[in-house]
């Protein structure tokens, strides 16, 4: 058994967590990982900044909508709860259309890392399996960002009608959307060693400590304005590297 595995699960919660700025520390000294890293961060950037301005503009309509002819204290509280609502369905749009908008990139990205990091990768072999793999991975995808935005979308109905347990809920809704991205992160080196789609759940069900870990750092990290753009392609060099780690 692997020497993370005999850690405790405090230990292996903050070893993952770790990962992120390893990943950003290799691509940093990798010069060859650089377009890899900038063209998905563009690519982000004009995509969630559209959606940024157009869910603002929404939201604020909507809340002066909704909080018009009631008193000002009745208004002040539905404002507020409107405003975390809408911040908290943004925040999601943005985690969901930044794995998009990066998903043309980070396969490769993460192919690339982990071909500098032990001196070659798992590649498909031949066009009509790179093809179908190709198309299953982007299932994959597009299956587990529906399931995100199902399951985030409850939560924040439910932090919507039953205010009281809105702490419970913010802290619900950051381990799942943790969840999700460290499976995203993992996908990556997973999907060129042909793992189904509930294989992939599996392995991360196996180290669910260090996949918290990661998953929860690239959450805060993509909740910070600007920085966040660049989250994405970093996440895929540093779920490389912690998956490399973890099949030692």
């Amino acid at each position: 058994m692997s020497e993370a595995k005999k850690s405790g699960a405090f230990t292996r919660f903050f070893r993952g967590a770790g990962y992120f700025a390893k990943g950003f520390r290799f691509a940093v000294d990798h010069r060859p990982l650089w377009p890899w890293v900038i063209a998905p961060t563009l690519l982000t950037t004009v995509v969630a900044g559209a959606g940024l301005v157009g869910a603002w503009s929404w939201g604020k309509a909507f809340i002066d909508g909704h909080t018009a002819g009631h008193g000002a204290f009745l208004a002040a509280i539905l404002g507020f709860l409107l405003l975390l609502f809408v911040v908290s369905v943004g925040y999601v749009a943005f985690v969901v259309t930044s794995l998009i908008a990066a998903a043309p990139f980070v396969g490769t990205l993460s192919e690339r890392t982990e071909k500098l990091a032990t001196g070659a990768a798992v590649v498909p072999e031949g066009a009509a399996h790179i093809l179908a793999e190709g198309v299953r991975a982007l299932g994959h995808t597009l299956l587990t960002l529906l399931l995100y935005v199902i399951f985030s979308g409850a939560l924040f109905v439910l932090q919507f009608f039953v205010a009281p347990l809105a702490p419970f809920i913010w802290v619900a809704s950051f381990f799942l959307t943790a969840l999700f991205l460290a499976y995203d992160a993992c996908d990556l080196p997973l999907s060129r060693r042909d793992f189904a789609f509930g294989a992939k759940w599996s392995y991360v069900n196996r180290h669910l400590a260090e996949s918290l870990g990661f998953g929860a750092v690239v959450a805060l990290l993509l909740a910070i304005p600007g920085f966040g753009l660049v989250v994405p392609a970093i996440a895929a060099v540093g779920g490389t590297l912690l998956f490399l780690e973890l099949e030692k």
